[in-house]
C-alpha cells in the first residue's frame, strides 16, 4: 500500500479530485492558525471504509478558514502564500495563487472562527497570558512542596523516635517561621513536655583549681585564644572564629570588662523600644555589642544599665550582670534588692536554663543540657578567671550550617577558660556586631554578606534580617 505521507498535499489533492470523489469533508480541524501535525481528510464518498482517512501532511502548511466542510489549505508561509487548494462543498477543487497584501488582511484570515471546534481562534496567548500559566505552575509548586513538607514533618512527629520529634519540635520552636508547627501537628501539653523534658540539667561541680587546670582546652582555636590572652602584646579585643562539627562561632574577647556596660533602647522611665545591632553601634558609638535578651517589644524582668535600674521587678529572676567590681554575676534568684546589696551596675533577666557555668565559694558547676537537641543559631556572655569577658555568636542555620546546640556552647566555654557563662539568645536575633572587624583581623570581605560588611559577625539564616532587641552589651567605644 502507498504511503500517503509520501505524497505532497497538492500530489494527494489531484488525486482526489480525478477520483471524481464528492463531497470531502474536514474533520478534526485543530483550533489554530498553524499546523504542526497531520490534517486528515476523510474522503466521504470513497470506495474505502468510511472511517479510513487520507493523511496530508501540512507541516508548514496553515488553516485559514473554515465553514465546517470548506476548508482552505495554504503551502508556505502566511506572509507570502505560493499555492492555496480550496475543498468546497461540493467537492470541487480550485488552485489559485494569493499573497496577502497588508498584515490586517493575514490577522483577519487567522482570526477567522473555526465552527468545527465549536471555539474562537484569538491568536496568540499574549504576555499577560504568559504570566498567568507561569502563576498557575508556581502556585501548584508551592502547595506541592507545603504539602510535602508538611506530611514529612507530620511522619516525623508522629513515627516511632522520640529524639526525632523532640529535636523537629525544638529546632522548629527556635525560628520565627517554623514556631508555629508544633502546636499545629501535636496537643499543647505534649509540646510543653518537650521543652520541659529539653530543660533537665546534669550538673558536673569542679574545685575552681582543679576546673583550670584539668580543662585545658584541646581545640586549636580556643588554645590560641588562651595563649593570646597571656601575652601582654595582645590588643584590648580579640576576634575568631571557629568551625565545629555542624556549625560556625564567632568570639570576642574583651580584656578589660570596665568597658561593658548593657545598652537599652527604650528610656529608663517607659523601658520601651527596640533597636538592631546596627542601631545600637551608631547611638551608642560602640567597638562591640551582643544582644542581651531575645527579640522583644519592651524590656522584660530586672533590668539595670550604667548604675541605674531600667526596670525593676518584685519577683525573683535569674540573673546575668557586673557588679562595680566588674565581675560578672550570674544568679537563679536576683531580686532589686539583692541587686542593690551587690552593688549590681548593668545586667539583665534571663531564663533559668539559660544559666550554663556559675561559681561561687571555690566551686565550678556546669549545666549540660543532654535533652536539649536543637541545633540555633545562639549568643552568649562569659568571664574567665582572669577578668576577661567572652562574647559567643553562632551563625544562623544556612547551607552547611546546622546551628549549635546548647552543650556546643557550654563546651566552648569550657575551652576559653570561662568560670560564669550564660546563654543569652537562642533564636534567630542572636547577633554580634564589631567595628570594622573584616579590616581589623584579615577577613576577607569578599566572602562575606552585606550585613557582615557592615559590622556583624555572624551570619544570619537565609532569607533573614537583623532582629530588634531592646537590650544589648557593648563596649565602650570612642
Amino acid at each position: 500500500m502507498e504511503n500517503p505521507k509520501s505524497k505532497t498535499p497538492r500530489a494527494e489533492l489531484e488525486k482526489i479530485k480525478k477520483s471524481g470523489a464528492s463531497p470531502v469533508r474536514a474533520e478534526n480541524i485543530s483550533d489554530g492558525a498553524k499546523l504542526t501535525h497531520t490534517l486528515p481528510i476523510l474522503n466521504a464518498s470513497s470506495s474505502k471504509s468510511p472511517s479510513e482517512k487520507v493523511n496530508i501532511d501540512i507541516e508548514k502548511d496553515s488553516v485559514l478558514q473554515s465553514d465546517g466542510e470548506a476548508i482552505c489549505v495554504t503551502r508556505g508561509n502566511l506572509n507570502q502564500v505560493k499555492d492555496s487548494v480550496f475543498i468546497g462543498k461540493s467537492g470541487a477543487l480550485k488552485d489559485r495563487k494569493q499573497s496577502f497584501r497588508s498584515g490586517q488582511e493575514q490577522n483577519k484570515a487567522i482570526k477567522t472562527q473555526i465552527k468545527r471546534s465549536g471555539r474562537q481562534y484569538k491568536g496568540g496567548i499574549g504576555f499577560s497570558g504568559i504570566i498567568a500559566r507561569i502563576g498557575v505552575c508556581l502556585s501548584a509548586f508551592i502547595l506541592f512542596a507545603v504539602a510535602a513538607l508538611y506530611s514529612i514533618a507530620f511522619c516525623v512527629t508522629h513515627g516511632p523516635s522520640k529524639t526525632a520529634r523532640n529535636t523537629f519540635v525544638l529546632n522548629a520552636m527556635g525560628h520565627e517561621l517554623t514556631c508555629f508547627l508544633p502546636n499545629m501537628l501535636l496537643s499543647e501539653k505534649t509540646v510543653d513536655d518537650i521543652v520541659r523534658e529539653s530543660r533537665k540539667k546534669t550538673v558536673e561541680e569542679y574545685s575552681l583549681k582543679d576546673y583550670l587546670e584539668n580543662h585545658k582546652s584541646k581545640n586549636p582555636s580556643a588554645y590560641s585564644i588562651q595563649s593570646d590572652l597571656s601575652s601582654d602584646d595582645t590588643d584590648s579585643i580579640l576576634y575568631k572564629s571557629l568551625e565545629g562539627t555542624a556549625y560556625t562561632a564567632h568570639i570576642i574577647v574583651i580584656k578589660d570588662p570596665s568597658l561593658i556596660y548593657a545598652a537599652v533602647a527604650g528610656d529608663f522611665n517607659s523601658a520601651e523600644g527596640k533597636m538592631t545591632v546596627f542601631e545600637c553601634a551608631e547611638r551608642f558609638r560602640c567597638l562591640c555589642a551582643v544582644n542581651a535578651t531575645e527579640a522583644s517589644v519592651e524590656v522584660l524582668g530586672l533590668t539595670y544599665s550604667q548604675g541605674s535600674a531600667v526596670n525593676v521587678s518584685a519577683d525573683s529572676s535569674s540573673f546575668v550582670g557586673f557588679d562595680i567590681n566588674n565581675s560578672l554575676i550570674v544568679s537563679e534568684n536576683m531580686t532589686a534588692d539583692t541587686a542593690k546589696e551587690l552593688q549590681i551596675r548593668d545586667g539583665v533577666s534571663i531564663e533559668p536554663e539559660n544559666i550554663l557555668i556559675s561559681s561561687s565559694d571555690g566551686t565550678v558547676k556546669i549545666n549540660y543540657y543532654y535533652n536539649d537537641t536543637a541545633s540555633l543559631q545562639r549568643s552568649a556572655i562569659g568571664q574567665r578567671a582572669d577578668g576577661s569577658v567572652i562574647f559567643i555568636a553562632t551563625d544562623g542555620v544556612s547551607f552547611g550550617c546546622s546551628g549549635a546546640k546548647k552543650n556546643d556552647i557550654i563546651n566552648l566555654m569550657v575551652d576559653l577558660g570561662a568560670v560564669n557563662a550564660v546563654m543569652l539568645d537562642s533564636t534567630s536575633s542572636a547577633s554580634m556586631y564589631c567595628r570594622d572587624f573584616p579590616d581589623k583581623y584579615g577577613v576577607d570581605s569578599s566572602m562575606l554578606d552585606e550585613y557582615r560588611k557592615k559590622g556583624m559577625v555572624n551570619r544570619l539564616p537565609t532569607f533573614s534580617k537583623p532582629k530588634s532587641a531592646p537590650v544589648y552589651f557593648v563596649v565602650r567605644g570612642s
